[in-house]
């Protein structure tokens, strides 16, 4: 699976209160919290000879910047989020969307993301110079 990201918008975070960011590690610059009503990422899943889109929203995040330069991003996202976006008949969308979450069949030990384990996915970037 490929995962692009594409932040709508971002706003200056006054003071970083949510539990996910109180343990940033120390790095001077200016921070960025993501505005999660208005940003998403766009996915686009490949396998074989087809191919699935679709996006995910963000739980929270946040981007440190020091002159003009990305220093830290860390980003969590809630994968009950996860929709299919390329498939128009409503009753394939929801089963595509089942089997990624995990919701299909319990016995099944192999389905993508097993959202009853893993309901959110965190990325983190560190750029160090």
């Amino acid at each position: 699976m490929i995962v692009i990201s594409s932040f709508i918008s971002c706003k200056k975070d006054s003071t970083t209160t949510n539990s996910y960011l109180t343990h940033l590690p120390k790095i001077k610059g200016e921070k960025y919290q993501v505005d999660t009503v208005n940003s998403v990422i766009y996915w686009t899943g490949f396998k074989s000879s087809r191919k699935h889109t679709g996006t995910l929203k963000f739980r929270e995040g946040i981007l440190i910047c020091n002159q003009d330069s990305i220093v830290l991003g860390r980003f969590y996202m809630n994968m009950s989020s996860i929709t299919v976006t390329d498939l128009k008949n409503k009753e394939d969308q929801n089963r595509l969307e089942s089997h990624l979450k995990g919701f299909v069949d319990k016995n099944i030990k192999d389905l993508f993301f097993m959202y009853s384990n893993f309901q959110f996915l965190t990325l983190e970037l560190l750029i160090q110079k």
